[in-house]
């Protein structure tokens, strides 16, 4: 997606309505949203630094993974991105629209998971 003035702004709007709904500092946000990173031939998963979480709400940088998207999402729908131990379907079918909708709305892309990091984030 292209990121027009507009876009941006109501993306770091986003990002700040969420902190500010759970009460939540940069810091503490950026370790609730996962994304994964290739270290050597491994693939690890890696929360963000508290500056990512500023430069995103100035609309400096924009976060570019489908994962770091659905974990913000979920944190956004219930605080966390962690799925609980006992989730029911209807639960399950809430978390994937939310996320949905929001990705329709921030990045203009249908939620289509490509991998199984993906699937296990929802």
């Amino acid at each position: 997606m292209i990121w027009d003035e507009k876009g941006r702004l109501e993306f770091a709007k986003w990002i700040r309505s969420i902190r500010d709904k759970y009460g939540l500092s940069q810091e503490k946000l950026g370790k609730k949203i996962y994304h994964f990173e290739y270290r050597g031939k491994e693939e690890i998963c890696l929360c963000f630094h508290r500056n990512s979480v500023g430069n995103w709400e100035n609309g400096k940088n924009l976060p570019m993974t489908v994962e770091t998207f659905v974990s913000l999402a979920l944190v956004d729908y219930c605080g966390t991105c962690d799925k609980p131990d006992q989730i029911g379907f209807s639960e399950m079918k809430k978390r994937y629209v939310y996320v949905r909708n929001c990705l329709q709305k921030y990045i203009g892309r249908s939620l289509y998971v490509r991998n199984i990091n993906d699937a296990l984030l929802i």
